[in-house]
């Protein structure tokens, strides 16, 4: 379970991920470039793990909502209970993946990624290209 305020994919969890996996079986290290890191595209409930929302439709909600006009989505990763990846979240995870030497990342899902007029390509998918 999800404790309060702790999000569910947070940097270090991932770094510990990737190390138990890459220590555990004490070869994976060798081959560490056949791991593919996964970035959820989503944000889950820091008091409700069971309530899950899309990147998407946190952004449009957010942005109908009025009041959040100028938001900072570069580095704004919590609204409303929601936690997410945010772009500055996902260039940190980037950056370890690398330093690993993993093969690389893939969101979960892409398709919950938000396109707009000044991101054709997704918010979160041109952050990571």
């Amino acid at each position: 379970m999800i404790s309060p305020g702790n999000h569910h994919a947070s940097l270090s969890k991932t770094e510990e991920a990737i190390d138990f996996l890459l220590n555990a079986s004490g070869s994976l290290d060798k081959i560490s470039y056949k791991i593919l890191l996964g970035i959820p595209a989503y944000a889950r409930h820091v008091k409700d793990p069971s309530k899950v929302r899309t990147f998407a439709e946190i952004y449009t909600d957010a942005v109908e909502e009025g009041k959040h006009t100028n938001i900072d989505w570069f580095n704004l990763n919590s609204w409303k209970g929601y936690e997410w990846d945010s772009p500055a979240r996902i260039q940190e995870k980037i950056a370890l993946a690398r330093a690993k030497g993993l093969g690389g990342i893939f969101f979960w899902e892409i398709g919950q990624d938000k396109c707009t007029d000044n991101h054709p390509g997704g918010i979160l998918l041109e952050t990571a290209g």
